[in-house]
């Protein structure tokens, strides 16, 4: 009797299954490692990646071009360990200006 090698297909999630993983706070499913954006979720890129270092807040925008969806975590950065996300959200890019004051320069 022959044995055959199961091969896994994994096919790219629809949008909704992304938005049913962010209702469900599934921050591990959006927790992997960002330099290789083909995983099991999809082709995505990293549009922000903010760590304020270890104990501090970390924040991560993932964007979805196929569906025009950007998905953004936030959460606490840690050296010793993976990051622990405390929020998950549907997000949109916005401009914010900020007006700062410097010594006159004689």
């Amino acid at each position: 009797m022959k044995k055959f090698k199961m091969s896994t297909i994994t096919l790219a999630p629809t949008k909704e299954s992304i938005l049913e993983h962010i209702k469900n706070k599934d921050y591990n499913w959006f927790d992997f490692n960002i330099d290789d954006c083909t995983l099991n979720i999809g082709s995505y890129s990293v549009v922000e990646e903010r760590n304020m270092g270890d104990g501090n807040e970390m924040y991560r925008t993932l964007f979805f071009s196929e569906y025009e969806l950007y998905v953004s975590l936030t959460g606490w950065f840690s050296s010793y360990g993976p990051p622990e996300w405390t929020d998950i959200f549907v997000s949109e890019p916005f401009t914010y200006y900020e007006t700062r004051y410097s010594p006159i320069q004689k």
